[in-house]
């Protein structure tokens, strides 16, 4: 544990010589792990960085990918003010070695994806530790940005959200936008991820024991205090529109009241958890070729054809959409799209790629 314990220090020191933590408290933190890069990532980090020009941004990945970002995209991350950090410069914490004990998602399966998913919320949570940081969002590489982070910490701090993110039921956490406060917040979540994964005795641990799925059960057992559902759905919806049937099963018994549980705190704001990003722009094509824009994703509670969606600007007059409905608009503060084809949607370059229009009903 001594030996341990001095090589966490010698390379905690490092790190702060390396990348020394700024002033500006907020911090956004993509991850990658894994060779293949999609090429949207560097979209929405660029996305990330116009609208938020004052926040340290950090891409954190493992040494393969970590070559690869050095070698053949280094201009481009300089250019978005990017701050490429490899795990090699990262102290891994206790929790982050027995994941790999427990981890019972199977690294060979679509290249590692779900393994990957997984403990990128360990490498997070080392990083974080290693530097003190706070107020952190974690945004997946298909999830584009649409506010200044400074505009969400005054709701955070007023509700003492320690972790969020939004759902698309209570089975399903979709963790493309994180909300981190500290990596105390965090930690109570990797053990409930080792936890999951210790016991798990089925034969599909990557439907079973996902990021999605264990984020969810987190809640369940933890409630709001430990990991706040952001809102997906305005509550006015229930009061005009059934709830859809998803394909997932367990999903239905989720009243539509879940999904704009804290509606009140972000009444200006609506979070997407894929079903946004999915109705706009369709689902990723190499597995889905022929679901486009208008899709409605399968798990979806709710029929995004009843909005209207439009391109407004935020007080700085940027871009950025907008939902209204039942005479009322509600910002969209980030689209998760699984079609990994967000370039125009972007806010910069003024591309304001076309957004769907309200079906006659």
């Amino acid at each position: 544990m001594k030996k341990y314990t001095c090589i966490c220090a010698f390379w905690t020191l490092l790190l702060f010589v390396l990348f020394p933590a700024q002033s500006f408290s907020a911090s956004l933190i993509f991850v990658h792990l894994g060779k293949s890069i999609p090429s949207c990532l560097f979209t929405t980090m660029k996305q990330a960085r116009y609208l938020n020009p004052d926040c340290d941004i950090y891409l954190l990945s493992d040494t393969e990918a970590y070559q690869i970002f050095q070698n053949k995209y280094q201009i481009c991350l300089n250019e978005s003010g990017i701050d490429l950090i490899s795990m090699e410069y990262i102290p891994k914490s206790s929790q982050h070695i027995e994941f790999f004990e427990v981890n019972k998602l199977p690294p060979s399966f679509v290249e590692g994806y779900w393994m990957y998913a997984s403990e990128r919320f360990f490498v997070l949570y080392d990083f974080i530790k290693a530097q003190g940081l706070t107020d952190v969002l974690h945004l997946e590489s298909d999830c584009m940005l649409y506010l200044d982070l400074e505009e969400l910490l005054p709701l955070f701090a007023k509700l003492n959200t320690r972790l969020a993110a939004p759902f698309q039921s209570l089975k399903g956490c979709i963790p493309c936008f994180v909300f981190i406060k500290d990596a105390e917040s965090l930690e109570s979540l990797l053990n409930h991820m080792i936890s999951e994964m210790r016991n798990f005795q089925g034969v599909k641990p990557h439907l079973c024991i996902n990021d999605m799925q264990t984020l969810a059960s987190f809640y369940r057992k933890y409630g709001s205090n430990s990991l706040l559902p952001l809102p997906t759905l305005m509550p006015e919806y229930a009061q005009s529109y059934a709830k859809r049937r998803s394909s997932f099963v367990p999903d239905n018994a989720t009243p539509l009241s879940f999904l704009s549980l804290y509606s009140k705190p972000f009444s200006e704001y609506l979070f997407d958890a894929a079903g946004l990003g999915i109705f706009i722009n369709g689902n990723d094509r190499k597995y889905s070729p022929n679901r486009g824009a208008g899709t409605v994703h399968a798990r979806s509670l709710f029929d995004p054809h009843f909005f209207s969606f439009f391109w407004g600007e935020n007080i700085k007059g940027q871009n950025v959409p907008y939902i209204f409905f039942k005479g009322k608009n509600y910002r969209i503060a980030n689209l998760h799209f699984h079609s990994k084809m967000p370039e125009d949607y972007a806010s910069f370059g003024n591309p304001l790629g076309k957004l769907p229009a309200r079906r006659g009903v």
